[in-house]
């Protein structure tokens, strides 16, 4: 079989020189761990030319490459694609039906969640960011999915949603069901609440905060927003969020080295977000036509990512349009800058815990 390259042998851990074969290392082949072979490959900017060989050295792959490389354990690909976990940056995981007292989430997360994180995988999603979801129960989650006692992918979790009194979605989702809202929500109505709970949170270990801005806090002058859904046919009149709660809120998780991503819709909601320092807009805008282009250059700017979910939203007319107007520019400018950012909610986004969390590259 032929050899690796030296570029491939870079990465040989080797031992005491003592022990050194007689014949250079640089040109020993190197057995890895596993070679999936003859596979077609997306490496998460292109595709490469005809098929390749893949090494794999513990859980991290070591090579790629064109020649054929030794593995302990051989996997033929026979021509099939192999690509990177993809990752759902924006899912609210329990069953916001089903679960309406502790005996429903205990059975939601025996009979049901283990079959839900395992659809994951079986689609090829290997990182999930939850944004609002009830703490205690997808923070354990992730514990069980870390400890390798839960199958399924990497999970990046808020914990609940922080909106205003009544706001969205108490007053809207969960608004029928007060067990559920008291846990996926978060409601305040002060400074003071916003920052107690922000800090709540962080002493929990969530790897992000969340803010709604449609929280339905009244303040003087602030335009009403009808929120509509197939549920609510006739809308549920909501405010946005305070702007002085939104900043508390996004200044508290910077002090605690979290960043913090903004639920809205409206361009006006996502300026003030991002004007107010949010690292990230859930949503982005949906509603309406995005015709404010200096709202784009904006983000561009501060780096706010922008996670579309047009899952949702692509029953919003205008959710698509505003998105590629984003999704132009800013993958052009990021991908120029750091080949490996990403923008748009187009691809990865590493979110983790305090000390390295959220950045590209």
């Amino acid at each position: 079989m032929p050899q690796e390259s030296a570029a491939h042998t870079s990465n040989e851990v080797r031992g005491p020189a003592t022990r050194a074969p007689a014949t250079p290392a640089a040109h020993a082949p190197v057995t890895h761990d596993l070679v999936i072979s003859r596979a077609h490959v997306f490496d998460g900017h292109r595709a490469l030319d005809g098929p390749h060989d893949i090494a794999v050295d513990g859980g991290r792959i070591a090579a790629v490459s064109a020649e054929p490389l030794r593995g302990r354990r051989q996997v033929d690909a026979a021509g099939r694609w192999v690509m990177p976990g993809l990752i759902d940056t924006h899912i609210h995981f329990y069953d916001v039906s089903a679960v309406s007292d502790a005996d429903s989430m205990r059975a939601f997360e025996e009979r049901e969640l283990p079959g839900k994180l395992g659809l994951f995988l079986d689609h090829g999603v290997t990182t999930i960011k939850s944004v609002g979801d009830p703490t205690d129960g997808i923070l354990a989650t992730r514990a069980r999915l870390a400890a390798g006692t839960l199958r399924g992918p990497r999970l990046l979790a808020t914990g609940c949603g922080i909106t205003g009194r009544d706001g969205h979605p108490a007053s809207t989702v969960f608004g029928g069901n007060p067990w559920a809202r008291e846990r996926f929500t978060g409601e305040v109505g002060s400074v003071r609440q916003m920052r107690e709970l922000v800090h709540r949170l962080a002493d929990r270990e969530v790897d992000a905060i969340k803010l709604l801005s449609e929280g339905a806090c009244a303040h003087s002058g602030g335009p009403e927003y009808l929120w509509r859904n197939p549920a609510f046919p006739d809308g549920v009149a909501l405010e946005r969020l305070p702007p002085d709660l939104l900043r508390a809120g996004i200044e508290a998780g910077h002090e605690r080295g979290l960043r913090v991503t903004v639920h809205t819709t409206q361009q006006v909601a996502a300026r003030e977000a991002v004007e107010a320092g949010a690292d990230g807009l859930e949503h982005g805008v949906t509603v309406e036509p995005l015709t404010d282009h200096s709202l784009i250059d904006l983000m561009l700017e501060r780096g706010t990512t922008y996670t579309p979910t047009l899952w949702i939203d692509d029953a919003h007319p205008d959710a698509r349009g505003s998105l590629m107007k984003v999704a132009g520019p800013a993958c052009t400018s990021r991908w120029a800058a750091t080949p490996s950012a990403v923008w748009a909610g187009t691809g990865p986004t590493p979110w983790r815990r305090p000390g390295s969390w959220w950045r590209p590259g």
